[in-house]
């Protein structure tokens, strides 16, 4: 496979082995930006409006008091809404804080009420936030990212962890290789990002590709994002899922625009594939 692009690579899939075209669905939209709206309903509105399956409650910080938030879970199922609710991951949480490690166990019990409180309120999807994975780690915080996720992985709901603003680099194998049930990358270098990233991605896992930015600005040239999503999408089917990239606080606005571009994109690549409605989780 190294002497092939991704899109040859694809592609030489086996066309007789395709699924009917339903199962072609373009992929799945969620969004990844914090937004500074304190007022979610027109947000929720408007990610539903693009497509969005599932609205996106995001927090800068673990909540001191976890009703708050459960109380917004609630409000936006009684608005017909499923929920993805995005936080800090523990580890890039802890980062900065004296001894760090030392705290992980008790920061990890938050997490855990959390999450389960999180698991009966009807959510079934946590993004967990992990930009630290793109830093070299010292040797004992890649222990402590494997004995975090193995004992989060208990949890009854699925885990979407968020590496965004960067590359792997050399945590490439450590982000694939942790118990979760899927991985979101910001799309930065094409398919020279993408080869050994899908190398290594276990086959059960969602992937999820920051594609644009909170203003709508493609990761890449959109003459060459676009065939290669669809392609991707041919090997991935509803495993591959597009969102907005960098992790950040946007104005609604921005929001907006950036849920624009990935309606917009999505509908190039039900073009090239021939799907007919977007994959819903």
């Amino acid at each position: 496979m190294k002497n092939m692009s991704l899109i040859q690579w694809a592609f030489g899939l086996s066309i007789a082995a395709r699924q009917p075209c339903e199962d072609l669905a373009v992929p799945w939209l969620h969004t990844l930006t914090h937004h500074s709206n304190r007022s979610p309903y027109d947000r929720w509105h408007a990610e539903a409006a693009a497509g969005l399956p599932r609205v996106t409650l995001a927090l800068a910080d673990l909540p001191a008091d976890r009703q708050e938030l459960l109380e917004q879970v609630t409000q936006a199922q009684a608005l017909g809404y499923q929920v993805k609710v995005a936080l800090p991951g523990p580890l890039s949480l802890l980062w900065q804080v004296p001894d760090a490690l030392e705290r992980l166990s008790a920061t990890l019990d938050r997490y855990d009420a959390l999450l389960l409180a999180l698991a009966d309120a009807g959510v079934d999807w946590v993004q967990l936030d992990e930009p630290l994975l793109l830093q070299h780690l010292p040797q004992p915080w890649g222990a402590a990212f494997e004995g975090a996720y193995n004992r989060l992985q208990r949890v009854p709901l699925q885990l979407l962890l968020a590496c965004p603003g960067g590359l792997l680099h050399e945590n490439l194998g450590l982000a694939c290789s942790l118990p979760v049930d899927g991985l979101h990358v910001d799309l930065l270098d094409g398919e020279r990002q993408l080869v050994p990233l899908l190398d290594r991605l276990p086959a059960y896992k969602v992937l999820s590709l920051g594609v644009v930015d909170s203003q709508g600005r493609p990761a890449l040239d959109s003459a060459a994002l676009t065939p290669m999503l669809a392609n991707l999408h041919g090997r991935l089917r509803s495993r591959l899922w597009l969102a907005d990239s960098r992790l950040e606080f946007a104005a609604s606005a921005l929001a907006r625009s950036a849920l624009a571009a990935l309606a917009q994109l999505r509908s190039q690549i039900r073009s090239q594939v021939g799907g007919s409605a977007a994959y819903t989780a």
